[in-house]
């Protein structure tokens, strides 16, 4: 019975396993960057150009020092920061560009695009047609610049010079605003200056102060009225707007650049959160924890080798290498079973290698001198066939119990369920029988569960040392479940680097509630440099469907 275990972590950065993390997800990242980056482009080359235009004003301290300049004018008082952005976006300074922009010689539409969207801009106290940048001192003094866009280059350079006209209207008001107050209480005094004078007795001291004091007030009235003509604001103007040449945006390729980083930097976060989530077994320290032992490691083989077929590279280099340990571990811990030993050989999931793992142990223990007999009761999938594709059969033989004579030989699991006694083996190799699995089926629970298999498998097993039976991923199917009640257990294959740790929890977790006894793990296709090893990769690809149709 498999043990209750706990998980055991590790919170040190692996450099390696964050760049095979990035090669996995390599295909969706890139894909993810190009579709943002395409589509990015496309978007803003459909967007309509907009051009930007700027002048600029100078603010100046009013102070030259000169006392008599300084006593003939009268200018506005400084401005705080950020007084003339609030300015030039309020309704009065609005008002005025409107006014300007209606006298312009831009189009009607053009016109009234901008106006509109200025109106808006009010309501919604938001800004977007203008911007003010300033570039001051401590003292305010400083350059401001005023930029509009718009849809063409003409109407943001007017709409930029009718800003900036309007703001320093603004501004000069704000010089003259104490003076008009002032010139309006004076000129009320020189009313009632001049009433009192016609109800004054004519000739009279009365009436003389009066028109004394009427003087006074009227020598100041005219000194307002020449101080109002000389009034200046803080503002002067500095350039004007000119007609821009190219738009400011859209900008196709800095946008895609720009989405294709923001893409990249999106999905390669992503694909290391989620395979940080998704803890994967890396090494045989990461299933130790589960009380199961790990009887062999098997390396992959890089593409060269491949080409040479598993069974080839089974009998040579390193793969033979492991083999034989794990070999020697299987032995060693079936040792003393009485009869020949018979085994489960499945996996979590599909694509982890357990039809490669059988072939390349059923070679090495045919090396050492014992018979095996490889049944593949993956009716699903069946993939031993493909397996020995490249090795040269030495023939079928009758399998035990069976007649050598048959007109109607039965050489697949199937048909040797219904016929036992025409059942054929094919001799793939030396000491190396394989009863294929036949075609395809979508559903297998006729085979699985026939009554005379567990009977067929204890009347085969006489004439070999070994039985391997190749099942389908337990996390799909419960077939391996079902055939381990007839074996002495389950041989566990996980593909390192893949595999994550909770489909190994959760096919522990059926194993022991089927009530099924594991054997051991084969941790496949490992590439840890500090174990030396190279891995070999073989597809578990579904192909029922298309066998079923062309049979």
């Amino acid at each position: 019975m498999l043990e209750q275990t706990q998980n055991v972590r590790n919170d040190d950065i692996d450099i390696v396993k964050l760049f095979g993390t990035l090669r996995r997800n390599a295909l969706l990242i890139g894909i993810s960057v190009a579709l943002t980056g395409g589509l990015t482009y496309f978007i803003s080359k459909q967007q309509a150009p907009q051009y930007e235009a700027v002048s600029s004003v100078i603010a100046v301290k009013t102070d030259n020092g000169n006392s008599v300049i300084n006593n003939t004018l009268v200018s506005a008082p400084p401005l705080p920061q950020g007084a003339v952005d609030k300015a030039i976006h309020s309704r009065t300074v609005v008002n005025n560009i409107i006014t300007a922009l209606e006298q312009s010689n831009l189009s009607a539409s053009e016109k009234q695009l901008i106006i509109d969207d200025l109106n808006e801009e009010l309501s919604r106290n938001s800004f977007s047609r203008l911007e003010v940048r300033a570039k001051l001192d401590v003292y305010l003094a400083g350059v401001y610049e005023i930029t509009a866009s718009a849809g063409s280059p003409q109407a943001a350079s007017v709409l930029a010079n009718a800003a900036t006209q309007a703001l320093l209207d603004w501004d000069v008001a704000r010089g003259t605003a104490r003076l008009k107050r002032a010139k309006s209480s004076l000129q009320q005094q020189l009313s009632a200056f001049d009433a009192d004078i016609k109800r004054a007795q004519p000739g009279s001291i009365e009436q003389q102060t009066f028109i004394s004091a009427r003087a006074n007030v009227y020598q100041n009235l005219a000194q307002i009225e020449v101080f109002e003509k000389a009034a200046t604001g803080t503002l002067s103007l500095v350039s004007e707007a000119e007609d821009p040449s190219v738009p400011v945006s859209p900008r196709p390729v800095r946008n895609a650049a720009l989405a294709t980083l923001l893409a990249l930097f999106l999905a390669t976060g992503f694909a290391l959160v989620s395979d940080a989530l998704r803890k994967r077994i890396e090494s045989d320290e990461d299933l130790t924890v589960y009380g199961v032992p790990v009887l062999g490691k098997l390396p992959k083989l890089n593409t060269k080798t491949l080409q040479r077929g598993i069974i080839e590279s089974a009998r040579s280099g390193m793969l033979y290498e492991a083999v034989g340990f794990l070999r020697v571990s299987l032995m060693s811990y079936t040792e003393g079973n009485k009869g020949a030993r018979r085994l489960v050989v499945s996996s979590s999931r599909s694509g982890e290698g357990k039809s490669s793992v059988t072939a390349a142990l059923a070679e090495g223990l045919a090396s050492s001198g014992l018979k095996v007999l490889i049944i593949d009761l993956d009716l699903h999938r069946p993939t031993q066939h493909k397996v020995w594709s490249q090795i040269k059969p030495l023939g079928w033989h009758a399998m035990p119990g069976a007649d050598n004579d048959t007109t109607t030989p039965a050489r697949d699991v199937q048909t040797a369920l219904i016929n036992p006694k025409a059942a054929q083996a094919l001799q793939v190799s030396q000491g190396i029988d394989m009863l294929p699995a036949g075609i395809p089926q979508r559903s297998a629970a006729h085979v699985i569960n026939n009554a005379k298999l567990p009977e067929l498998l204890d009347r085969w097993e006489k004439a070999y040392d070994v039985v391997l039976l190749d099942s389908p991923p337990i996390l799909a199917l419960a077939d391996a479940l079902t055939v381990s009640r007839f074996t002495q257990g389950i041989l566990m294959v996980v593909e390192a680097h893949q595999t994550t740790s909770a489909n190994v929890e959760a096919t522990l977790k059926n194993i022991r509630t089927a009530g099924c006894h594991l054997v051991g793990f084969v941790l496949n296709k490992v590439t840890s440099r500090k174990d030396g090893y190279y891995y070999y990769y073989y597809s578990y690809r579904p192909e029922a469907e298309k066998v079923r149709k062309q049979s």
